[in-house]
């Protein structure tokens, strides 16, 4: 079989949160979940579009949704718990929130339908008519939260400080509240942790730490987790190199649908690297991974086609694909769809 050409890098997925930098979410894992159940996991999510005349207007709030995540992780309905007093940014709010996709719940080891809270602070620093006040209200509600003792509350005072919204940006502080919470079982909790072990921010640099809190967090179902576990094995890093765990937890995530995990398991395929080599079902994976938009494995599904890794070679397939992976900026993609034109 041919060996691709691998540029793939095995990225840390940051998603501690849907809308990362501005909002709340109070989530409902008050207990630490059954061994094989967990809540609903948020994919990384661009933030929700500011409305015409809210940026430099006075349309600012607080707007509280309950959400309810499908079994195919898609958002299929909302309901507005507390309106920001304005229309315009609750639909805003509402219309960002349905483009977000997660990994859905875990429930006896079947998906199923779930509702989770959110809070959403629409706030403009240092524009006139910023509301500070509700800020404050809704950091004093978290902080209440998390110094109770409560999990959930813990694990958003973390995302607070580590996005620094409405509060100083402190890493310390945020390593702290995820520790809190990481400690009672807290999978988002234990993978943030996890993430910044790994980057010795706001806590001591430790690769066998970063390995540890990842495990835990990808024995609880966390697809991030158990991807960058995955990496972590194929690297050595903060455990011993072993291919065989790599790709056990590189599949784990690659069948919950996240997409790097995805190409990351097409590639030990195309290579025979901890599974017995195999075009078909290297080019199996890379599909999933570019039917749901990834550039990466776009092009080297194209690559499939053009070099017939799957089978018979198909141009026409090539084409299409490294059309889709360079309409994304993918370079490589883009130079061999300019030397397919002549073929």
């Amino acid at each position: 079989m041919m060996r691709l050409r691998k540029a793939i890098s095995l990225a840390f997925l940051l998603t501690a949160s849907v809308f990362a930098a501005t909002q709340t979410v109070m989530a409902d894992e008050r207990t630490a979940p059954a061994a094989g159940d967990r809540s609903a996991i948020a994919l990384p999510c661009a933030n929700p579009e500011w409305p015409n005349g809210a940026r430099h207007g006075e349309l600012q709030g607080i707007v509280t949704l309950h959400f309810l995540v499908d079994v195919d992780g898609a958002v299929t309905d909302t309901k507005l718990i507390k309106s920001s007093g304005f229309k315009k940014i609750d639909e805003a709010t509402i219309t960002g929130l349905k483009k977000c996709q997660f990994l859905p719940a875990i429930v006896g080891g079947k998906a199923v339908q779930s509702w989770l809270p959110i809070q959403y602070v629409w706030i403009v620093n240092g524009t006139r008519g910023a509301r500070a006040v509700e800020v404050e209200a809704a950091m004093a509600r978290i902080l209440s939260l998390a110094e109770s003792g409560d999990m959930a509350g813990q694990f958003q005072a973390g995302i607070v400080y580590r996005n620094g919204r409405g509060v100083p940006r402190d890493d310390a502080e945020a390593a702290r509240w995820y520790l809190k919470a990481a400690r009672q079982g807290h999978p988002g909790a234990q993978f943030n942790l996890g993430l910044m072990y790994l980057a010795g921010e706001g806590i001591a640099r430790s690769d066998t730490e970063a390995a540890q809190w990842m495990r835990k967090a990808a024995e609880q179902g966390h697809a991030s987790a158990q991807f960058n576990l995955g990496a972590f094995y194929t690297r050595g890093q903060g455990v011993d190199k072993n291919a065989s765990d790599a790709e056990h937890w590189t599949r784990k995530a690659a069948e919950q649908g996240l997409a790097p995990a995805q190409v990351a398991l097409g590639d030990m395929y195309d290579e025979g690297r901890g599974v017995p080599a195999d075009g078909v079902l290297s080019a199996a994976w890379y599909r999933k991974a570019a039917e749901q938009g990834d550039v990466t494995g776009q092009f080297y599904l194209a690559q499939c086609f053009e070099y017939g890794v799957a089978g018979s070679r198909d141009l026409k397939e090539a084409r299409a694909w490294y059309a889709k992976a360079a309409a994304q900026g993918h370079r490589d993609a883009a130079a061999a769809l300019a030397a397919l034109g002549s073929k």
